[in-house]
Protein backbone atom coordinates (compact mmCIF):
# COMPACT_ATOMS: atom_id res chain seq x y z
CA UNK A 1 0.00 0.00 0.00
CA UNK A 2 2.75 2.38 0.65
CA UNK A 3 4.34 1.66 -2.59
CA UNK A 4 1.07 2.63 -4.51
CA UNK A 5 1.09 5.36 -2.51
CA UNK A 6 4.61 7.00 -2.54
CA UNK A 7 4.26 6.86 -6.74
CA UNK A 8 5.09 10.09 -8.09
CA UNK A 9 4.65 10.98 -11.70
CA UNK A 10 4.78 14.67 -12.57
CA UNK A 11 3.11 17.27 -10.72
CA UNK A 12 0.16 15.72 -11.14
CA UNK A 13 0.25 11.76 -11.94
CA UNK A 14 -0.96 9.89 -9.04
CA UNK A 15 -1.63 5.79 -8.26
CA UNK A 16 -4.85 4.35 -6.85
CA UNK A 17 -6.17 1.07 -5.32
CA UNK A 18 -9.73 -0.04 -6.31
CA UNK A 19 -11.58 -2.95 -4.73
CA UNK A 20 -14.03 -5.17 -7.00
CA UNK A 21 -17.00 -2.80 -6.01
CA UNK A 22 -15.12 0.23 -7.03
CA UNK A 23 -14.59 1.67 -4.10
CA UNK A 24 -10.72 3.73 -3.07
CA UNK A 25 -8.52 0.93 -0.92
CA UNK A 26 -5.70 3.66 -1.48
CA UNK A 27 -5.34 6.80 -2.62
CA UNK A 28 -2.34 9.49 -1.98
CA UNK A 29 -4.25 12.94 -2.05
CA UNK A 30 -5.74 11.39 0.92
CA UNK A 31 -2.94 9.77 2.91
CA UNK A 32 -3.67 6.34 2.15
CA UNK A 33 -6.99 6.11 4.01
CA UNK A 34 -9.60 3.97 2.50
CA UNK A 35 -12.84 6.38 1.06
CA UNK A 36 -16.27 5.44 -0.01
CA UNK A 37 -16.24 7.86 -2.88
CA UNK A 38 -17.06 5.54 -6.16
CA UNK A 39 -14.76 5.34 -8.68
CA UNK A 40 -14.89 4.34 -12.47
CA UNK A 41 -13.97 0.89 -12.72
CA UNK A 42 -11.87 0.24 -16.31
CA UNK A 43 -13.27 -1.94 -18.39
CA UNK A 44 -16.45 -2.99 -16.71
CA UNK A 45 -14.77 -4.80 -14.22
CA UNK A 46 -13.35 -7.86 -16.15
CA UNK A 47 -10.90 -9.94 -14.68
CA UNK A 48 -7.55 -10.17 -16.10
CA UNK A 49 -7.78 -7.06 -18.44
CA UNK A 50 -5.56 -3.86 -18.94
CA UNK A 51 -5.35 -1.14 -20.75
CA UNK A 52 -5.44 2.59 -21.31
CA UNK A 53 -7.82 5.14 -21.67
CA UNK A 54 -8.53 9.07 -21.62
CA UNK A 55 -11.13 10.41 -19.15
CA UNK A 56 -12.36 12.20 -16.78
CA UNK A 57 -10.83 11.49 -13.20
CA UNK A 58 -12.71 11.67 -9.67
CA UNK A 59 -12.16 15.38 -9.39
CA UNK A 60 -13.33 16.09 -12.69
CA UNK A 61 -10.37 17.16 -14.53
CA UNK A 62 -9.49 15.06 -17.93
CA UNK A 63 -6.46 12.27 -17.42
CA UNK A 64 -4.65 9.84 -19.14
CA UNK A 65 -5.12 6.29 -17.04
CA UNK A 66 -3.30 2.93 -17.10
CA UNK A 67 -5.22 0.28 -15.29
CA UNK A 68 -4.20 -3.84 -14.63
CA UNK A 69 -6.23 -6.08 -12.61
CA UNK A 70 -4.70 -7.46 -10.07
CA UNK A 71 -4.65 -11.11 -9.61
CA UNK A 72 -6.18 -13.21 -6.98
CA UNK A 73 -7.18 -9.57 -5.14
CA UNK A 74 -9.44 -9.12 -7.48
CA UNK A 75 -8.43 -5.02 -7.05
CA UNK A 76 -7.66 -2.79 -10.15
CA UNK A 77 -4.40 -0.92 -9.94
CA UNK A 78 -4.66 2.77 -11.93
CA UNK A 79 -2.19 4.89 -12.56
CA UNK A 80 -3.33 8.20 -14.51
CA UNK A 81 -1.94 11.86 -15.47
CA UNK A 82 -3.75 15.25 -16.63
CA UNK A 83 -3.45 14.79 -20.30
CA UNK A 84 -2.29 18.76 -20.45
CA UNK A 85 0.89 18.02 -18.18
CA UNK A 86 1.78 14.50 -20.74
CA UNK A 87 1.11 16.80 -23.60
CA UNK A 88 2.76 19.80 -22.58
CA UNK A 89 6.56 18.99 -24.17
CA UNK A 90 4.28 18.34 -27.55
CA UNK A 91 2.24 21.50 -27.02
CA UNK A 92 5.38 23.30 -26.08
CA UNK A 93 7.53 21.82 -29.17
CA UNK A 94 4.31 22.55 -31.73
CA UNK A 95 4.41 25.93 -29.83
CA UNK A 96 8.46 26.28 -30.68
CA UNK A 97 7.66 24.87 -34.29
CA UNK A 98 4.99 27.52 -35.03
CA UNK A 99 7.09 29.94 -33.84
CA UNK A 100 10.44 28.85 -35.77
CA UNK A 101 7.99 29.18 -38.83
CA UNK A 102 6.45 32.20 -38.64
CA UNK A 103 10.03 33.67 -37.81
CA UNK A 104 11.26 31.86 -40.63
CA UNK A 105 8.55 33.16 -42.88
CA UNK A 106 9.48 36.78 -41.33
CA UNK A 107 12.80 36.19 -41.96
CA UNK A 108 12.27 35.30 -45.72
CA UNK A 109 10.31 38.00 -46.59
CA UNK A 110 12.74 40.43 -45.03
CA UNK A 111 15.30 38.85 -47.47
CA UNK A 112 13.14 39.07 -50.58
CA UNK A 113 12.33 42.12 -49.95
CA UNK A 114 15.49 43.18 -49.30
CA UNK A 115 16.98 41.09 -52.87
CA UNK A 116 14.13 42.84 -54.71
CA UNK A 117 14.91 46.09 -53.20
CA UNK A 118 18.57 45.34 -53.90
CA UNK A 119 17.71 44.48 -57.52
CA UNK A 120 15.85 47.27 -58.00
CA UNK A 121 18.08 49.59 -57.29
CA UNK A 122 20.73 47.49 -59.76
CA UNK A 123 18.08 48.20 -62.36
CA UNK A 124 17.24 51.29 -61.73
CA UNK A 125 21.50 52.25 -61.88
CA UNK A 126 21.62 50.18 -65.18
CA UNK A 127 18.95 52.30 -66.58
CA UNK A 128 20.45 55.37 -65.77
CA UNK A 129 24.10 54.64 -67.07
CA UNK A 130 22.04 53.18 -70.08
CA UNK A 131 20.18 56.71 -70.86
CA UNK A 132 23.51 58.60 -70.12
CA UNK A 133 25.40 56.35 -72.33
CA UNK A 134 22.10 57.12 -75.04
CA UNK A 135 22.62 60.87 -74.00
CA UNK A 136 26.68 60.86 -74.58
CA UNK A 137 26.03 59.20 -77.92
CA UNK A 138 23.42 60.89 -79.06
CA UNK A 139 25.20 64.28 -77.83
CA UNK A 140 28.45 63.06 -79.55
CA UNK A 141 26.57 62.69 -82.51
CA UNK A 142 25.23 66.01 -82.63
CA UNK A 143 28.35 67.71 -81.39
CA UNK A 144 29.83 66.19 -84.81
CA UNK A 145 27.26 67.30 -87.23
CA UNK A 146 27.15 70.42 -85.77
CA UNK A 147 30.88 70.23 -85.70
CA UNK A 148 31.39 69.53 -89.51
CA UNK A 149 28.39 72.52 -90.38
CA UNK A 150 30.66 75.01 -87.54
CA UNK A 151 34.32 74.07 -89.23
CA UNK A 152 32.76 74.77 -92.56
CA UNK A 153 31.30 77.93 -91.88
CA UNK A 154 34.62 79.45 -89.86
CA UNK A 155 36.47 78.63 -92.65
CA UNK A 156 34.37 80.28 -94.90
CA UNK A 157 34.33 83.79 -93.23
CA UNK A 158 37.42 83.72 -91.51
CA UNK A 159 39.82 84.21 -94.92
CA UNK A 160 37.53 87.47 -96.61
CA UNK A 161 37.52 88.64 -92.42
CA UNK A 162 40.72 88.66 -92.73
CA UNK A 163 41.18 90.52 -95.91
CA UNK A 164 38.58 93.49 -94.76
CA UNK A 165 40.74 93.49 -91.38
CA UNK A 166 43.58 93.76 -93.58
CA UNK A 167 41.40 96.38 -96.17
CA UNK A 168 40.30 98.52 -93.01
CA UNK A 169 43.77 99.09 -91.78
CA UNK A 170 45.30 100.08 -94.97
CA UNK A 171 42.10 102.25 -95.65
CA UNK A 172 42.73 103.93 -92.37
CA UNK A 173 46.53 104.14 -93.03
CA UNK A 174 46.41 105.93 -96.33
CA UNK A 175 43.26 108.01 -95.97
CA UNK A 176 44.81 109.26 -92.62
CA UNK A 177 47.67 110.45 -94.09
CA UNK A 178 45.64 112.64 -97.15
CA UNK A 179 42.82 113.80 -95.11
CA UNK A 180 42.57 115.13 -92.08
CA UNK A 181 39.62 112.54 -90.27
CA UNK A 182 37.61 114.30 -87.99
CA UNK A 183 36.48 112.08 -84.54
CA UNK A 184 33.62 110.76 -85.21
CA UNK A 185 34.50 108.64 -88.84
CA UNK A 186 37.33 107.93 -86.65
CA UNK A 187 35.50 105.82 -84.03
CA UNK A 188 33.48 104.25 -86.46
CA UNK A 189 36.71 103.03 -88.26
CA UNK A 190 37.29 101.44 -84.93
CA UNK A 191 34.01 100.21 -84.16
CA UNK A 192 34.38 98.04 -87.06
CA UNK A 193 37.85 96.77 -86.24
CA UNK A 194 36.42 96.11 -83.19
CA UNK A 195 33.51 94.14 -84.79
CA UNK A 196 36.02 92.23 -87.03
CA UNK A 197 37.80 91.13 -84.01
CA UNK A 198 34.25 90.23 -82.09
CA UNK A 199 33.56 88.07 -85.11
CA UNK A 200 37.19 86.43 -85.61
CA UNK A 201 36.48 85.96 -82.14
CA UNK A 202 33.48 83.85 -82.52
CA UNK A 203 35.01 82.19 -85.53
CA UNK A 204 37.91 80.59 -83.18
CA UNK A 205 34.90 79.41 -80.95
CA UNK A 206 33.39 77.49 -83.63
CA UNK A 207 36.88 75.92 -84.27
CA UNK A 208 37.41 75.17 -81.02
CA UNK A 209 34.41 73.31 -80.97
CA UNK A 210 34.77 71.83 -84.35
CA UNK A 211 37.83 70.83 -83.88
CA UNK A 212 38.60 70.14 -79.67
CA UNK A 213 42.43 69.83 -79.40
CA UNK A 214 43.38 66.77 -77.09
CA UNK A 215 44.43 67.99 -73.77
CA UNK A 216 48.78 68.59 -73.01
CA UNK A 217 48.65 66.60 -70.33
CA UNK A 218 51.21 67.38 -67.43
CA UNK A 219 51.48 67.73 -63.63
CA UNK A 220 49.23 70.52 -62.49
CA UNK A 221 47.90 72.83 -59.58
CA UNK A 222 44.41 73.32 -59.99
CA UNK A 223 44.74 76.30 -56.92
CA UNK A 224 47.32 77.60 -59.44
CA UNK A 225 45.31 78.11 -62.53
CA UNK A 226 42.05 79.08 -60.69
CA UNK A 227 44.24 81.85 -59.12
CA UNK A 228 45.73 82.73 -62.47
CA UNK A 229 42.19 82.73 -63.75
CA UNK A 230 40.88 85.21 -61.54
CA UNK A 231 43.70 87.36 -61.65
CA UNK A 232 41.81 87.96 -65.22
CA UNK A 233 38.39 88.91 -64.10
CA UNK A 234 39.09 90.74 -60.75
CA UNK A 235 38.83 93.77 -62.11
CA UNK A 236 35.55 93.17 -63.68
CA UNK A 237 34.21 91.95 -60.40
CA UNK A 238 35.61 95.12 -58.89
CA UNK A 239 33.85 97.07 -61.42
CA UNK A 240 30.34 95.56 -60.62
CA UNK A 241 30.55 95.15 -56.88
CA UNK A 242 31.21 91.88 -57.03
CA UNK A 243 32.43 89.93 -53.92
CA UNK A 244 35.05 87.12 -54.10
CA UNK A 245 35.36 84.12 -51.26
CA UNK A 246 38.09 82.17 -51.54
CA UNK A 247 38.32 78.81 -50.06
CA UNK A 248 40.86 76.61 -51.88
CA UNK A 249 42.49 73.57 -49.85
CA UNK A 250 46.38 73.63 -49.00
CA UNK A 251 46.80 69.84 -49.72
CA UNK A 252 45.72 69.05 -52.93
CA UNK A 253 47.73 67.34 -54.76
CA UNK A 254 48.94 67.76 -58.55
CA UNK A 255 46.66 65.60 -61.06
CA UNK A 256 47.68 65.21 -64.71
CA UNK A 257 45.98 67.77 -66.71
CA UNK A 258 46.16 70.52 -69.54
CA UNK A 259 46.78 74.34 -67.70
CA UNK A 260 45.29 76.14 -70.71
CA UNK A 261 42.23 74.47 -71.51
CA UNK A 262 41.09 73.82 -67.39
CA UNK A 263 41.95 77.39 -67.35
CA UNK A 264 39.58 78.12 -69.96
CA UNK A 265 36.76 75.59 -68.51
CA UNK A 266 37.34 78.37 -65.18
CA UNK A 267 36.62 81.32 -67.09
CA UNK A 268 34.12 80.36 -69.13
CA UNK A 269 32.16 79.75 -65.61
CA UNK A 270 33.06 82.88 -63.95
CA UNK A 271 32.32 84.85 -67.00
CA UNK A 272 29.26 83.34 -66.77
CA UNK A 273 28.51 84.22 -63.08
CA UNK A 274 29.37 87.83 -62.85
CA UNK A 275 27.11 88.00 -66.33
CA UNK A 276 24.34 86.71 -63.91
CA UNK A 277 25.25 89.65 -61.48
CA UNK A 278 24.91 92.60 -62.95
CA UNK A 279 24.05 94.70 -60.26
CA UNK A 280 26.48 93.19 -57.49
CA UNK A 281 26.53 89.71 -55.79
CA UNK A 282 28.97 87.24 -54.30
CA UNK A 283 30.92 84.82 -55.98
CA UNK A 284 32.49 82.15 -54.00
CA UNK A 285 35.27 79.36 -55.44
CA UNK A 286 36.61 76.12 -53.27
CA UNK A 287 38.08 73.23 -53.85
CA UNK A 288 39.04 70.20 -52.19
CA UNK A 289 39.40 66.65 -52.25
CA UNK A 290 36.82 63.72 -52.91
CA UNK A 291 37.28 59.76 -53.54
CA UNK A 292 40.25 59.94 -55.87
CA UNK A 293 39.26 63.49 -57.65
CA UNK A 294 39.77 66.58 -57.08
CA UNK A 295 36.83 69.25 -56.62
CA UNK A 296 36.28 72.50 -57.76
CA UNK A 297 33.10 74.61 -56.81
CA UNK A 298 31.83 77.77 -58.21
CA UNK A 299 29.19 79.79 -56.45
CA UNK A 300 27.35 82.91 -57.40
CA UNK A 301 23.99 84.52 -56.42
CA UNK A 302 23.03 85.37 -59.66
CA UNK A 303 19.68 84.59 -60.96
CA UNK A 304 20.08 81.00 -60.92
CA UNK A 305 18.40 79.02 -63.57
CA UNK A 306 14.60 77.86 -64.31
CA UNK A 307 14.34 74.48 -64.12
CA UNK A 308 13.51 73.55 -67.76
CA UNK A 309 16.55 75.02 -69.09
CA UNK A 310 19.04 73.62 -66.80
CA UNK A 311 19.04 70.29 -68.67
CA UNK A 312 20.20 72.68 -71.99
CA UNK A 313 22.76 74.97 -70.79
CA UNK A 314 25.44 72.40 -71.82
CA UNK A 315 23.82 72.06 -75.52
CA UNK A 316 25.61 73.72 -78.12
CA UNK A 317 24.62 77.18 -79.37
CA UNK A 318 21.77 77.09 -77.04
CA UNK A 319 22.02 80.82 -75.44
CA UNK A 320 19.84 82.98 -73.09
CA UNK A 321 22.07 86.21 -73.83
CA UNK A 322 21.45 88.67 -76.51
CA UNK A 323 25.37 88.64 -77.73
CA UNK A 324 26.03 85.30 -76.96
CA UNK A 325 27.37 82.12 -79.33
CA UNK A 326 25.81 79.09 -76.27
CA UNK A 327 29.29 77.45 -77.03
CA UNK A 328 31.20 78.18 -73.68
CA UNK A 329 29.75 75.85 -71.19
CA UNK A 330 29.74 73.44 -74.02
CA UNK A 331 33.08 73.59 -74.54
CA UNK A 332 34.03 73.57 -71.01
CA UNK A 333 32.06 70.30 -71.22
CA UNK A 334 34.08 68.67 -73.65
CA UNK A 335 37.52 69.91 -71.80
CA UNK A 336 36.75 68.21 -68.85
CA UNK A 337 35.14 65.09 -70.28
CA UNK A 338 38.44 64.84 -72.49
CA UNK A 339 40.05 64.84 -68.45
CA UNK A 340 38.04 62.01 -67.56
CA UNK A 341 36.34 63.98 -65.12
CA UNK A 342 32.63 65.86 -65.10
CA UNK A 343 30.75 68.77 -64.93
CA UNK A 344 27.62 69.35 -62.75
CA UNK A 345 25.33 72.28 -61.93
CA UNK A 346 23.27 73.12 -59.29
CA UNK A 347 20.90 75.84 -59.62
CA UNK A 348 17.85 77.45 -58.05
CA UNK A 349 15.91 80.44 -59.82
CA UNK A 350 16.47 83.51 -57.99
CA UNK A 351 18.79 82.17 -55.43
CA UNK A 352 22.03 81.20 -57.49
CA UNK A 353 23.91 78.54 -59.21
CA UNK A 354 26.97 76.27 -58.94
CA UNK A 355 29.02 74.62 -60.69
CA UNK A 356 30.99 71.61 -59.67
CA UNK A 357 34.02 70.20 -61.86
CA UNK A 358 35.56 67.21 -60.63
CA UNK A 359 38.77 65.55 -62.10
CA UNK A 360 40.52 62.59 -61.39
CA UNK A 361 43.75 62.08 -59.47
CA UNK A 362 45.17 59.10 -61.64
CA UNK A 363 46.83 59.97 -64.31
CA UNK A 364 45.08 59.92 -67.65
CA UNK A 365 45.73 59.31 -71.24
CA UNK A 366 45.10 60.99 -74.23
CA UNK A 367 42.07 59.55 -76.71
Amino acid sequence: SQIVADIKLGKTGKAYLINEEGYFIISPPFGGRPLKDKAYIPDGGHPGKSGIVERLNYCGKRVLCVYRKVPRLGWWLLVEQDTEEIFSPLYSLRNKMFLIALISVFIAVVVSLAVSDLLIKALKHRDEKLEEKQRQITQSEKLAALGQVAAGVAHEIRNPLASIKVGIHSIQKEIGEKLDLNDEIREDIEIIKKDIDRIASIIARFLSFARPAEPNYEPINVNSILTQTISLVRTKMKEQGIQLKLSLSEDLPPLMGDREQLKQVFLNIILNAIQAMPNGGKIEISTGLGDGIVQVKISDTGCGIPKDLKERIFDPFFTTKDDGTGLGLSIAQGIVERHRGKIEVVSEEGKGSTFIVSLPLKEVKAR
